[in-house]
């Protein structure tokens, strides 16, 4: 009911009460004009009987009951009418007004949010409603050579989780891995195929086998290699050895060319050595085949053989003499026989085009000069039973990059690519070509020149409990980038 509807039903109330209430003292006013005479001309006659006045009486109380019931009658309809029972007025009542607090439910991934607004007198609503639902973040995952890819949908506020925008695996992206032809030398492969992309094998290459030498003028094309069943180069000079058990092949009189074949027995006796100076100068001489037969190397045999590019060294060969190869500027790889002993100073002194080498088990002692002025070797491998190195033995080695020291070697040792003394105090012999950077062992006391005129070497990682770094450690290191000096250094040279 509106405010205004219930002023207009006070209002009637109001009215209808005034209205009661005059008809009441009206109703009474009747009855005492009416009563009053009566019992007035009773007294004056005194002619009046007990029945008629109390008929009057009678009469006066039905009057009056009738009078009452009339006014319960009105008060029933007021009753019924109004909202106040009573005859009086009662003062109007305060309009009450809504004061609400509000408290907001936030919406969850299957649940709608909203706001309960709530009043002090009970009165209560929802409103401001928030749709339910998954608050997404999303993933593009790309595709792979064997999955599909996708976006992912995950929500933020449950686990849920869900894909979408599908799209097709990429498939392998095939690469031909060639096929390598086998040789003489080295074994072949067979034609592969990998994933560019996931780098998987798809098709892996096969080993082959190795290949037959291929003789041109009795030499191998390929390894330089002489052809066994040459026949013996006529016009070279022998001469008994002291024990006349065999010969030494002391001269290459007319008996040379491009390729020479030292044969495995004269006059029916072996050969067993090469003399000194046998065929030095011998510049035209490319290839050197020599029998098992052969032990001993003597001093300048082969020296200043400036064209010659290939030789076997059998196993049976002991020693090799002074200069032996020395100047050989055309050898590009030479391989020494396993049970050697002795290997005299200089023997490779100036073979600028030699790569590598292997000191092997047997030689106690790398003889000075031994590969001075080799300015192409890589690599350096040394044997188990090496104890010493003489003077200058690597000297104007210029291009080493890596030295291998045997494990089992009790006087020497490596570690990446230096070679130091077994308890690693100090280096031995630093390439010069060392590149990356390089761990230096925990127990290095010495630095002195160690890195002198690395051009390649990029970083050093000293031990912590190093306290010095000599003099000219890192003198000539032009592609030196970045090294940390530990806590514990209090002096550099």
């Amino acid at each position: 009911m509106s405010k205004k509807d219930r002023n207009k039903n006070r209002k009637r109330v109001l009215i209808i009460a005034i209205a009661c209430g005059l008809i009441a003292v009206a109703v009474i006013v009747a009855v005492c004009l009416t009563v009053l005479p009566s019992r007035c001309s009773a007294d004056n006659n005194g002619a009046n009987t007990e029945q008629g006045s109390n008929t009057d009486t009678d009469e006066d109380s039905e009057n009056n009951n009738e009078t009452e019931d009339n006014n319960n009658d009105n008060d029933n309809d007021n009753n019924n009418d109004g909202d106040n029972p009573s005859t009086s007025v009662p003062p109007p009542e305060e309009e009450h007004r809504h004061s609400y607090t509000a408290q907001t439910t936030e919406p969850t991934c299957t649940e709608d949010g909203y706001t309960l607004y709530t009043c002090g007198c009970g009165d209560s609503y929802k409103a401001d409603f928030k749709k339910a639902g998954h608050v997404y973040t999303n993933t593009v995952i790309p595709p792979t050579c064997t999955k599909k890819g996708y976006t992912l949908y995950e929500c933020k506020r449950c686990e849920y989780s869900r894909q979408d925008n599908l799209t097709d695996a990429n498939g392998h992206a095939e690469v031909i891995d060639k096929a390598v032809a086998a040789d003489c030398i080295h074994t072949g492969l067979t034609e592969g195929k990998h994933c560019s992309e996931c780098g998987i094998i798809i098709l892996a290459q096969q080993p082959t086998e190795k290949t037959e030498h291929t003789y041109n003028k009795y030499v191998c094309t390929v390894c330089g290699s002489f052809d066994p069943n040459a026949p013996d180069t006529s016009g070279m000079q022998f001469e008994l050895t002291s024990d006349r058990t065999g010969y030494c092949l002391t001269g290459a009189g007319t008996g040379y060319g491009t390729n020479v074949k030292i044969p495995s027995l004269y006059y029916g006796k072996p050969v067993k050595a090469i003399g000194a100076e046998a065929f030095q100068f011998c510049s035209g001489i490319q290839n050197i085949l020599m029998p098992d037969s052969i032990t001993e190397i003597g001093a300048d045999a082969f020296y200043n053989c400036s064209g010659l590019k290939s030789i076997n060294i059998p196993e049976s060969v002991k020693s090799m003499g002074k200069r032996a190869f020395s100047g050989c500027t055309s050898l590009t790889f030479l391989k020494l026989p396993s049970h050697m002993n002795t290997i005299d100073e200089s023997a490779f002194a100036d073979c600028s085009s030699l790569s590598e080498i292997n000191i092997p088990d047997g030689i106690a002692s790398i003889a000075k000069y031994l590969l001075n002025g080799c300015s192409s070797l890589k690599n350096l491998a040394i044997g188990k039973d090496v104890a010493s190195i003489g003077e200058d033995a690597f000297r104007d080695c210029n291009s080493l990059e890596r030295i291998t020291v045997s494990e089992e070697n009790t006087t020497y040792t490596s570690q990446d690519r230096i070679m130091y003394n077994k308890e690693q105090t100090k280096a031995v012999l630093v390439p010069k070509l060392i590149s990356g950077t390089v761990t230096l062992p925990d127990t290095l006391w010495s630095t002195d020149s160690m890195f002198l005129n690395c051009t390649k070497l990029e970083g050093v990682i000293f031990p912590d409990a190093m306290n010095t770094i000599g003099q000219k450690a890192f003198s000539g290191c032009t592609f030196l980038k970045t090294f940390t000096i530990p806590q514990n250094v209090k002096t550099i040279g």
